[in-house]
């Protein structure tokens, strides 16, 4: 299944869940700040709709209550997903790969896969936002602080900026 003909059934199948007609879908997104109207929504469920923005895929998923994730990849269904012309992966590993999480897996013949810089970048942002969790909901140890610390160095050590951290951890 196409990544398109994925999100068009993704949208119909959450639409009926909800109870709402394409009109009610689009007047929801209307509400948003995207002026569909229901010729736009039907023409997307029934795949005549090809394209979409980001900002549109944000509003769809604003408005069905759900990750724009979870309308590109049908997560915990088992299923294989299209993600490039002809090269289909676990909608699992489609999605990490999406999120930054994991490389895409590679197909026999590609080689090795290449350093990203960003996926170091996006790991280094989770562990420092659990690190924070974990700071705000439990002992407030030393050992947790130097790791907090040791984390925000290795991001500048990759030109990042860190995140603010939150008013009642001030690092020493």
């Amino acid at each position: 299944m196409s990544g398109n003909e994925q999100l068009a059934r993704r949208v119909r199948e959450l639409r009926t869940q909800l109870g709402w007609s394409h009109e009610q879908l689009a007047v929801a997104l209307k509400a948003v700040g995207i002026p569909w109207t229901r010729q736009v929504v039907a023409k997307l469920e029934n795949g005549r709709r090809q394209t979409l923005t980001i900002e549109e895929l944000h509003g769809l998923a604003f408005v069905l209550d759900v990750p724009p994730l979870a309308l590109l990849y049908p997560i915990g269904q088992n299923t294989m997903v299209e993600v490039l012309p002809g090269r289909t992966v676990d909608a699992w590993d489609a999605a990490m790969w999406f999120t930054g999480e994991a490389r895409l897996p590679l197909m026999p013949g590609e080689g090795k896969s290449r350093y990203s810089r960003e996926f170091v970048m996006i790991g280094l942002l989770r562990r420092h936002d659990e690190l924070v969790r974990l700071w705000g909901s439990c002992d407030q140890s030393r050992d947790l602080m130097r790791t907090i610390r040791a984390t925000r160095e290795e991001m500048r050590g990759h030109g990042m900026v860190p995140p603010e951290l939150p008013s009642g951890l001030l690092l020493r």
